[in-house]
């Protein structure tokens, strides 16, 4: 996540989003079938640009990105916001939270609904599928011990949800193995993903040909 950003103080959060939109579309990604595999924050702002996505204009780059999004892979996401944010922990110190947009992770952020309602849009028409991960483990912060996302934050509602039970917030996105669960169920809903884009060429192939057979 970090990496996407300028050294120092991290971007406002709709700064951060538009930046990731542009980064995204510059290198390509949405002119072809694509599924996105987000830890913690970083699926707050996948959620997000898909959101503003999906309402843009047919033509609009943003929303071709969205339309050729068929899947996302959630790893520890607050997809309702984290306990810690209302608490007021420094989340900058826990792996996938850059301490400005803390703001947007407290549990009564009510733009966290809109943007969860959206992307369930998307899900329900049989665009987007959808995996999240639950940590399993609880995170060391401070002083404590804890689930930095709690497993009713970390499933969004819809699509499909597994907890980790080996790992915490941090290690959620790391499989030890290839028999681990975050790496295997992530790796069959990927192939699922694959299929559904071929299914979705042909058709398009076939609406082609009656096209041109009707002129």
């Amino acid at each position: 996540w970090s990496m996407l950003l300028l050294p120092g103080e991290s971007l406002p959060f709709e700064h951060t989003v538009a930046q990731l939109a542009g980064m995204l579309l510059d290198a390509g990604v949405g002119a072809r079938p694509t599924v996105f595999v987000c830890h913690s924050m970083g699926g707050v702002l996948v959620k997000e640009l898909l959101a503003q996505a999906q309402a843009k204009e047919n033509g609009h780059a943003w929303h071709k990105l969205a339309c050729n999004t068929l899947g996302l892979v959630s790893y520890a996401v607050p997809h309702s916001g984290s306990r810690l944010a209302d608490l007021g922990w420094q989340l900058r110190y826990v792996g996938g939270f850059p301490a400005g947009a803390v703001a947007h992770l407290k549990t009564s952020e009510l733009h966290l609904e809109d943007v969860n309602a959206a992307v369930r849009g998307m899900h329900r028409r049989g665009g987007l599928a959808v995996l999240s991960f639950g940590e399993g483990k609880p995170t060391r912060v401070a002083y404590i011990k804890t689930l930095v996302v709690p497993l009713e934050s970390a499933y969004p509602g819809y699509g499909e949800f597994f907890v980790l039970p080996s790992h915490d917030h941090i290690s959620a996105c790391k499989p030890t193995d290839r028999s681990d669960a975050a790496y295997a169920k992530a790796l069959d809903f990927l192939g699922r993903c694959a299929r559904s884009a071929a299914r979705r060429r042909a058709e398009a192939h076939t609406a082609d040909d009656v096209e041109a057979a009707a002129l």
